[in-house]
């Protein structure tokens, strides 16, 4: 997903989801702008990349087992 911010900058959102087996998730910070864990209520409260709070509830509908379709908000 492409998205271009009021600010003319682009952004490019790859969504991939796995099956967290343990350890510690570590994220390289030259390819990183932002990032927070949160949980579902929390990340309402976040200014988000357009659509990607659809996609977070499609990962955590998916992992209780319900099947969902794209539908951006």
């Amino acid at each position: 997903m492409a998205t271009i911010h009021a600010d003319g900058s682009p952004s490019l959102v790859i969504s991939c989801l796995a099956h967290y087996a343990g350890g510690e998730v570590i994220l390289k910070e030259d390819e990183t702008d932002k990032f927070a864990w949160v949980t579902i209520e929390e990340a309402k409260t976040y200014d988000l990349i357009d659509g990607i709070y659809d996609k977070i509830m499609m990962a955590d509908k998916l992992s209780k087992g319900e099947r969902s379709e794209w539908k951006h908000s």
